[in-house]
């Protein structure tokens, strides 16, 4: 599993930084790695991160942080 760092999802709507992003999942895809895109703060943050291929999506937009674990 590979964890985007919060500086590529923070700039996530400008050109050059999407390309890389894109990019970076490509890369970890071809590896068979499924890529973690986490700082999901709103919906066009989350439409975009699917676009480009993250597996699993991580923020307070999706679910508030928690003190406690819960199965599944």
């Amino acid at each position: 599993l590979v964890r985007l760092a919060k500086s590529y999802v923070d700039g996530i709507d400008t050109s050059d930084n999407l390309q890389t992003v894109k990019s970076l999942i490509s890369q970890a895809n071809n590896f068979n790695a499924d890529v973690l895109m986490p700082y999901i703060e709103d919906a066009a943050t989350m439409s975009i991160a699917w676009s480009v291929g993250a597996r699993y999506l991580q923020g307070y937009y999706l679910e508030e942080a928690s003190n406690t674990i819960n199965a599944m």
